[in-house]
């Protein structure tokens, strides 16, 4: 039971939820009782304040007590005034009973519980952050958060001046089912303090067998089956193709700032091919230098900023590939501590792809412990310099309003986030 009351005659409900939806139960001094009868969603009203109000209602079955017959109808009305479908829920819950006695109706009564109820069950996996320092994010799978990547790479070079980080999220989050909703956690493990001017979620849908990527303008992407590179040879002069030609097979290419790897894609007729990379940084956010050798130089196109997690980036070749002559060489330069898992060239156009940017309906700061300090909604939906302030061991939590997806398509999902961070020494 999570919150209760008592109404005049003795009348007395409970209120909850468990993994079957909404429960109540109900008894009177009349010495009838019905214990977890299930709750049945009339309707559900959105406020002007974007809080979410059910009208619900539960009906029990007539049973004999001393010949006579009694029933039961009961409405509840919640009002989450500060709602989360996590941590602590403040609900407003109102109850109208009537019972039927043989032929005399008893006068109908209203109860008003009001009460708070928390859920200490909330899980968090590998939140620590890892190596290096600056914010994270998690998404709500449906039973606990789970880390999906640092943000706000380039942020190390920025100098306290704002940066726009745009992710392809590796993990999809799961839709919160009572209040159609997606869930992701902004926080700080680490001794930094982070400043959020905007955030934004995007569903990408597509078809199952497209993936989707960002490249280095931000724009989004599609790859099916990239091409590895017929030779790769690394700075020590040796072949490191076996290493990067599979997809997530356990082996990687590493290397500290100053190591390089060439690519030979051999020749490439295609004016427009998309250089797809999928990497991770070790302990520092550095960049990789990606160049292609025209007419005897490197010439540079894109510096790709690997997160702590592997991830997927995509370099757009357009713009240099009318100037090569012969097979296509691309250098990857190493700035910092980094991990390629796999490279390979795209030369498919881009698919059909529909993009929903989901509302913000609310947002909330709290502490480490799980404390909710204030809602932060307002602040985050507009890029105007007011900034969200998270220091060392806090949190956000955001609601994003899921939107439809057609049928036999598959949903991606792309985070976008303004702000910078901060080392505290």
């Amino acid at each position: 039971m999570v919150t209760a009351g008592t109404a005049t005659w003795g009348t007395q409900a409970s209120f909850g939820v468990s993994a079957n939806g909404f429960t109540a139960f109900f008894s009177t001094s009349e010495s009838y009782s019905v214990s977890g009868a299930p709750i049945t969603q009339v309707s559900r009203d959105h406020d002007p304040g974007g809080f979410i109000k059910w009208h619900m209602v539960a009906n029990t079955s007539p049973v004999k007590n001393s010949g006579y017959a009694y029933y039961l109808t009961i409405l509840v009305i919640t009002k989450p005034h500060e709602y989360t479908p996590w941590g602590n829920i403040e609900l407003e819950i109102i109850v109208h009973s009537k019972w039927h006695h043989g032929w005399w109706d008893y006068p109908e009564y209203t109860t008003k519980i009001a009460d708070v109820f928390s859920d200490t069950s909330i899980a968090y996996e590998n939140e620590d952050g890892g190596g290096g320092g600056c914010p994270y994010v998690s998404v709500w799978n449906g039973t606990q958060f789970v880390t999906d990547n640092n943000i706000l790479p380039k942020s190390i070079y920025s100098q306290n001046r704002v940066v726009i980080d745009r992710y392809v999220l590796q993990n999809s989050p799961a839709i919160i089912a009572n209040n159609n909703t997606y869930g992701l956690r902004l926080f700080e493990s680490n001794k930094n303090t982070s400043f959020f001017d905007r955030v934004k979620l995007f569903a990408v849908d597509h078809r199952p067998s497209i993936n989707v990527a960002l490249d280095q303008y931000g724009r989004i992407r599609t790859y099916r089956a990239p091409t590895p590179p017929k030779e790769a040879i690394d700075s020590n002069g040796n072949s490191v193709l076996s290493e990067i030609r599979d997809w997530d097979d356990g082996k990687y290419v590493e290397g500290n700032a100053g190591y390089w790897v060439v690519l030979n894609f051999g020749k490439v007729h295609n004016r427009g091919p998309k250089l797809v990379l999928r990497a991770d940084y070790l302990l520092v956010k550095f960049s990789i230098k990606v160049s292609i050798l025209i007419d005897g130089k490197w010439v540079w196109i894109a510096d790709i900023h690997p997160r702590h997690y592997w991830s997927v980036d995509i370099v757009d070749l357009s713009e240099l590939m009318p100037f090569v002559r012969g097979e296509l060489l691309i250098r990857l330069y190493f700035t910092g501590c980094h991990k390629i898992d796999f490279v390979g060239l795209e030369a498919k156009s881009d698919a059909e792809v529909v993009v929903h940017e989901l509302p913000l309906v609310l947002a909330k700061e709290y502490t480490i412990d799980k404390q909710f300090t204030k809602t932060v909604t307002l602040l985050l939906l507009e890029q105007d310099d007011i900034f969200v302030k998270m220091d060392s061991n806090q949190a956000i939590l955001l609601w994003f309003l899921n939107v439809p997806k057609r049928y036999g398509l598959t949903r991606t999902f792309i985070f976008e986030v303004v702000g910078y961070y901060t080392y505290i020494l």
